[in-house]
């Protein structure tokens, strides 16, 4: 007997025998000669050995530009659930299949409870009312880009009695506000920190709210190497490097922390106050390594004449460095861009090329970050630029995935588009060329051409 549940005192029972033993019970259960028993006394009780962690196959954030996400996590790993009859009637199956569903009843219990809370309100307080969810292998919580707010926690939610906004953060460091040392509230560090104001409203019609607040530190993720290239841990085994590495204390400037707080923390009922917090990156770690950090504001708040405390966790995560900074296109050591024959390998002589009718040439691009503008053109030898390349505009493409092709590939033929939607196209004279390919880095603005990066391939030769 496999204890499935979540909850000490819910008991969802399930059974595992081996894939041989499995197909000969099948096989005489459809002959119509066999019945099944197990005697109680043979039935053991084990857990479900992901319980209360994230799946390792469970998707991370964050958008490509820093957006918070995932915003919660539910239970989808060894999940027992209702199947086809014809297929059994009831198996056991993890992902967000499994999760998605607990997740939607989760909200028609909150929006039973209170009919007429909004979308935006239910969004709130799954995300503030969840847990942070613990991992054994470093002693701290599961990254918000990895976890969200955490398990979600519908009983609390229901319970609620307190809204704040934003419920999250998604920190770039990009946006630097206040550089320099912080000495109006806490001793002095020379750092850069962001300052970040939340709305906290008491809900409740009679009692009087007291806010306290501490912080977790969760762990910090990376895909890099300290020499830049992608993770070979990624690589080899689809795990991400975490910060810490094991269970073994670290320096405290590894780890994010919120520095300081001011607003009432008296708040009456009905009313709301504003907190502000200072957050800073894990400055102990190098801005090379490509850190993306989080962790969780956890707001204690009580109630006249109650001495439990009700808590609210705020996640954020953020990138330690400059994302602007950041090259789109693949690293130079593995030799991308480059333009490529009708086996994807590279041209050597690209100035000695000659793109004909039977010739195969494509642009093979690999992108280590997303990017919202990805432009391909093909100029001429008065630098003119004749047209997008077929496939050559794109826009919200995301990084080159470790699993699939390790490029994109783009032709380049004579004939070119002069417009973003692929429709108006025409066909070039014979004559010297170049690609020209261009990428907006994150946080970039379209209209400036600064924002992008940029690459040309030597001169070639369309002809006849």
């Amino acid at each position: 007997m496999v204890d499935m549940a979540f909850d000490s005192n819910i008991l969802i029972p399930g059974a595992f025998i081996s894939m041989n033993d499995g197909r000969m019970v099948e096989e005489s259960i459809r002959s119509g000669r066999t019945l099944v028993r197990a005697l109680e006394s043979d039935l053991i009780t084990m857990p479900s050995p992901s319980g209360g962690h994230m799946s390792a196959f469970s998707s991370l954030g964050p958008t490509a530009e820093l957006g918070l996400v995932p915003l919660i996590s539910a239970p989808g790993g060894n999940i027992l659930s209702t199947y086809p009859q014809s297929m059994g009637s009831y198996t056991s199956l993890s992902g967000t299949s499994m999760a998605a569903p607990y997740v939607a009843g989760a909200v028609a219990l909150l929006k039973q409870a209170r009919p007429d809370i909004t979308v935006t309100h239910i969004r709130e307080l799954l995300v503030t009312t969840a847990r942070p969810i613990a991992d054994s292998s470093t002693g701290l919580v599961s990254n918000p880009y990895s976890s969200g707010g955490g398990l979600i926690n519908i009983y609390d939610a229901i319970r609620a009695r307190a809204r704040i906004d934003p419920p999250l953060l998604s920190i770039n460091n990009t946006r630097r506000e206040h550089p320099g040392p912080i000495n109006s509230y806490i001793r002095p560090i020379n750092a850069y920190w962001e300052i970040h104001t939340l709305a906290i409203q008491n809900t409740d019609s009679a009692k009087s709210m007291r806010i306290s607040l501490a912080h977790i530190a969760a762990n910090s993720l990376t895909m890099f190497d300290k020499n830049g290239t992608l993770s070979q841990q990624l690589l080899t085994n689809q795990t991400m490097p975490t910060w810490p590495t094991n269970t073994s204390p670290v320096p405290a400037n590894t780890l994010p922390q919120v520095l300081g707080i001011r607003g009432n923390t008296l708040v009456r009922p009905g009313q709301s106050t504003n907190i502000t917090v200072f957050i800073a990156p894990p400055l102990g770690l190098p801005e090379s390594e490509r850190w993306f950090y989080g962790g969780f504001i956890n707001f204690k708040l009580t109630w006249d004449g109650e001495s439990t405390a009700f808590s609210h966790v705020v996640p954020y995560a953020g990138f330690n460095g400059d994302m602007r900074k950041l090259s789109v296109l693949a690293s130079a050591p593995i030799g991308l861009p480059f333009l490529a024959d009708s086996e994807l390998e590279p041209i050597e002589n690209v100035s000695e090329l000659t793109i004909s009718a039977d010739t195969d040439v494509y642009l093979a691009v690999a992108l280590d970050l997303p990017t919202r503008i990805f432009a391909a053109s093909i100029v001429d030898a008065t630098n003119t630029t004749r047209g997008y390349l077929p496939l050559g505009y794109s826009e919200y493409v995301g990084r080159t995935l470790l699993d699939e092709a390790p490029y994109y590939t783009i032709p380049v033929n004579r004939t070119v588009f002069h417009d973003t939607q692929m429709t108006n196209s025409s066909e070039l004279s014979a004559g010297s060329y170049h690609v020209h390919l261009k990428v907006l880095r994150p946080f970039g603005d379209p209209a400036r051409e600064s924002d992008f990066q940029i690459w040309d391939s030597d001169t070639f030769k369309l002809g006849d």
